[in-house]
């Protein structure tokens, strides 16, 4: 026996971990947790409710800070395709019509299928995993996506996620967080996304405030000429973007007395590729002729995909 957690959009539970948070938690800030009062119609008393909650357009900007934009789920995509495609004609070659499969199972087909299915997941009223509006949906002259789709809801079945089967895709093709990235695409800006771990709290699986490792997300490295703009960027960043936040890492010029400057910039950032950090890199400049200048000098060495060259925005 076990608790199931998962990311909860209107009914449906689009993402789930059971007796953990997983990396539930990646697109959550500590400022997104609630612990409330509530009053239970079924149990007829007060009870305490523990969840996170989000919006749509905040865990987009999350989930594309974490390189699952919908670009990369495009790109996934089409390796899932081909993998399925060579497999077809390995092992039903003249069984099935391959040519109409390959023309009509895009990437576009197969994403309009997962928004579809996923506004009926969310909004359709279902008891005892009786999902009636879903059901109801299985005709046969579904489309070849359509059927995919809907042939793995409403829950995960044999590793394949909204018609992805991710038994043979290794994490750097894709993930289940990639999938979700089209999902997204299905609601509003605003629409509530629900992380309830009230029952994962009462079973014992986790503490009540969830502790920092938690929300352990992979970080962007912003270098600065200095520690005036790593200051403004980061409290403006607080401000701004709160749930942003955990998502960078600036230099502590103060504390380590680092020495800044558009020379030491750029000693730094060759420094980090030529060390290979893995992590994703912002070197930032000011927009002014020395930053301008040592933005055109470093056209001339190699920069990994990791690294972004960048200068402050132009203002009028």
């Amino acid at each position: 026996m076990g608790e199931i957690v998962g990311l909860c959009i209107g009914n449906y539970k689009f993402l789930s971990c059971k007796n953990t948070f997983g990396d539930l938690l990646s697109i959550y800030s500590k400022e997104d947790l609630k612990i409330e009062e509530v009053f239970d119609e079924e149990l007829g008393e007060s009870i305490t409710r523990r969840y996170f909650t989000t919006t749509v357009s905040r865990a987009k900007m999350c989930l594309d800070v974490m390189g699952h934009t919908t670009s990369k789920a495009r790109s996934f995509f089409e390796y899932h395709k081909k993998d399925y495609m060579d497999f077809l004609k390995e092992y039903y070659d003249g069984e099935v019509d391959i040519d109409n499969i390959e023309r009509e199972y895009t990437f576009d087909n197969w994403a309009g299928a997962v928004k579809k299915y996923s506004l009926i997941l969310a909004t359709d009223y279902f008891e005892r995993n009786d999902y009636k509006e879903l059901n109801k949906c299985r005709v046969e002259n579904n489309s070849i996506c359509e059927k995919m789709v809907l042939d793995s809801l409403p829950h995960w079945k044999n590793d394949t996620y909204f018609g992805i089967d991710f038994y043979y895709l290794d994490e750097d093709i894709g993930t289940p967080w990639d999938v979700f990235r089209i999902i997204l695409e299905a609601f509003e800006s605003d629409e509530k996304i629900i992380l309830d771990y009230t029952n994962l709290f009462d079973g014992g699986w986790c503490d009540e405030v969830p502790e920092e490792k938690e929300y352990a997300v992979a970080k962007t490295v912003i270098l600065t000429e200095g520690s005036t703009d790593a200051y403004v960027i980061s409290e403006a960043m607080k401000l701004l973007y709160p749930h942003m936040v955990k998502f960078y890492s600036f230099i502590d010029f103060s504390t380590y007395v680092v020495q800044g400057s558009t020379n030491y910039l750029t000693h730094y950032l060759k420094a980090f590729i030529a060390a290979g950090i893995e992590n994703r890199i912002i070197a930032l400049y000011d927009n002014d002729s020395a930053g301008l200048n040592e933005i055109k000098y470093l056209d001339s060495i190699p920069v990994p995909s990791n690294v972004r060259i960048m200068h402050l925005p132009d203002l009028e």
